[in-house]
């Protein structure tokens, strides 16, 4: 079976609702050989950007949409023993990256999948999770030297959060590099100079080219 297939398989039993098939199809790609980190790319992302783009549509309920988040969550969370099984243990990481959804936005499937990603290209990840104030993140920045601070968002309301976040992180004297991503900034990219980000991160494959980018920056300098 292609990621193809798997992804469609995984959408189709999602949207039924059928978890047990749902996390039939994920294993099924494991056993045959299928990176765990494959899945993330090809599967679980397009599902999350299928299922948002029928929620917006309307052809989905809220709820729907809450339960494939769910189910993914769950399914994500059993393959972590083999996401992380090889990765190897460093002293010198290849930089520390502070990662959170700000203020009220609660979407957080794809900032958590991406803060595994870049664990998995060697970086020390702090993920903070959905629903954190301003104030709270700009503290963590100052309790450690962070080289990127990572806000994602799906609602356009939320912005807001975002846009204060980075503000007081610079004013509490923050000097490390902000990435922003998720559904909003994918639908109007000028958005990222409305919250004063550096950088945005389109899709997973970009936001580890943008590290790449700043690590090589970061070493000619």
């Amino acid at each position: 079976m292609t990621l193809e297939n798997t992804y469609e398989s995984y959408l189709g039993f999602t949207l039924e609702g059928d978890k047990k098939s749902s996390r039939q199809v994920i294993e099924e790609a494991i056993k045959s050989g299928v990176p765990a980190i494959d899945i993330y790319y090809h599967v679980f992302y397009p599902t999350m950007v299928k299922t948002g783009e029928l929620w917006q549509k309307n052809q989905i309920s809220v709820a729907r949409e809450h339960m494939i988040t769910a189910t993914t969550q769950n399914i994500i969370a059993s393959l972590y023993p083999l996401i992380f099984k090889d990765l190897v243990e460093q002293e010198d990481s290849r930089g520390k990256i502070l990662i959170a959804c700000p203020g009220e936005e609660l979407h957080e499937l794809g900032i958590r999948m991406l803060a595994d990603i870049w664990e998995l290209e060697g970086w020390d990840v702090t993920y903070l999770g959905s629903n954190i104030p301003a104030q709270f993140i700009t503290d963590k920045l100052m309790e450690e030297n962070y080289d990127v601070l990572a806000l994602s968002n799906s609602i356009s309301f939320n912005l807001k959060y975002s846009k204060e976040t980075i503000e007081k992180a610079k004013a509490a004297g923050y000097t490390g590099l902000t990435v922003v991503g998720g559904r909003v900034f994918n639908v109007d990219p000028s958005l990222k100079d409305y919250v004063g980000a550096d950088y945005l991160g389109s899709d997973f494959y970009q936001a580890v080219q943008i590290l790449e980018e700043i690590e090589q920056n970061k070493t000619a300098h």
